[in-house]
């Protein structure tokens, strides 16, 4: 993507670069040095680098983990993703014994985005029940 790219379209191709290929690239290609993340679970980052550490542990606790793109709503240099996301709890980087469990959840995540960058954004999930679902008690 290039500067002139609409919100609309870096969150596509955020979500399918970064979840569905596992390509960590795209995060220094399409977030700002300074962009915030409110992550669920209370996690915030600040730029690239913390986002990746974020997005290896998941892809360390999933590493097949799909997600599904519902709907993108645009709004200036806003952009608003309802996902639902799959993934097989193989890995253990979260500290937790892997359970070879498939898993699924839902979430919304919106972004900033201004001159073709996420400067901005943040994401809303269920974390707490997935959080029980990988621990194997249910």
């Amino acid at each position: 993507m290039n500067e002139k790219s609409t919100p609309r379209e870096v969150a596509a191709e955020w979500f399918d670069r970064l979840w569905n290929q596992h390509d960590g690239t795209v995060i220094h290609q399409l977030m700002a040095p300074g962009a915030r993340g409110e992550l669920e679970g209370g996690l915030v980052t600040n730029g690239p680098d913390e986002f990746s550490q974020f997005h290896e542990v998941l892809l360390g606790t999933m590493p097949d983990i799909h997600v599904n793109i519902i709907e993108i709503v645009q709004e200036g240099e806003q952009a608003y993703v309802r996902w639902e996301a799959e993934g097989t709890h193989s890995g253990g980087a979260m500290g937790m014994v892997p359970t070879d469990r498939a898993h699924g959840f839902r979430g919304i995540t919106w972004m900033t985005v201004r001159d073709g960058k996420i400067v901005a954004g943040g994401d809303c999930w269920n974390h707490g029940a997935l959080m029980t679902k990988l621990s194997g008690i249910f």
